[in-house]
């Protein structure tokens, strides 16, 4: 018998950037790292995986706003 993990770490979602100028890619950065969680977890449905595991840093603070959260 075999179990299948999906291991990743550090997504930091919620970190706003704010040390980047630019409003637009600043949005893009933020929604990457939800889109980038997303593939993560298709890829380990797709693969049947018995696990996806997030090893630290899913959020950025401890103050997650609830959009974040639902997202």
């Amino acid at each position: 018998m075999s179990i299948r993990i999906l291991h990743t770490a550090d997504l930091h979602i919620g970190r706003q950037f704010r040390h980047m100028q630019n409003d637009q890619a600043r949005a893009r950065v933020v929604k990457e790292r939800l889109d980038a969680l997303e593939r993560m977890v298709s890829m380990a449905n797709e693969r049947q995986c018995d696990f996806l595991v997030i090893a630290g840093d899913l959020f950025d603070t401890t103050q997650v706003t609830q959009s974040s959260i639902k997202e």
